[in-house]
This record gives C-alpha cells, structure tokens and sequence, in this order.
C-alpha cells in the first residue's frame, strides 16, 4: 500500500498516480455479457423494429431486468453466423 503520508501536491499526485497504475494493471477489464437493443441495432446493421420483431418471435434470445431488454453478446455471433450460412447456400444454390 503506498505511503500517503506526503504534504505536497505534487507529491500526492504523484502517490495517486503510481498506485493507480498498480491497482488498474492488477483488475481484469470485464468481458461485456449483455448488451441494449440499441447497441445490439449497431452491432447487426438492423434496424430497431425489426429486432424487437424477431424477439417478440423468439427468433432473438432476450432478458428483462428491471423492465428492460437485454440481449447476450453471443446472439450477435448466432445472427452473423445464420447470415453467413444463408448467403452461402444462396450463392451455392443450395437449399
């Protein structure tokens, strides 16, 4: 723990800044779980009306905390995957 015992501004400043180094190197940066619907339109390039759609069908995994929609992170990679999957066998002619 540093020693706080200094009088100095500059001093203090510069305890706060060396033990904020510390401190920050120390913390994992938390992986984001969830994500808005906003934040969700962005990450897919679709719009928001379309995405409250696909939820209330169930096509979009979703939860409700405190009133709000939260949609995991991994449903972006679910989406991508689908599109990816579908324009592939479109250009194959596939079905």
């Amino acid at each position: 723990m540093p020693d706080f015992r200094v009088c100095g501004i500059t001093e203090m400043s510069e305890v706060l800044l060396r033990y904020t180094e510390m401190t920050a190197s120390k913390l994992p940066i938390p992986k984001p779980v969830l994500m808005s619907v906003n934040q969700f339109c962005v990450a897919t390039c679709m719009g928001r009306t379309k995405a409250y759609l696909l939820m209330d069908k169930g096509l979009i995994a979703y939860l409700m905390l405190g009133g709000v929609r939260r949609i995991p992170v991994t449903e972006v990679d679910r989406i991508v995957g689908e599109a990816k999957r579908a324009a592939k066998q479109s250009l194959l002619g596939t079905a």
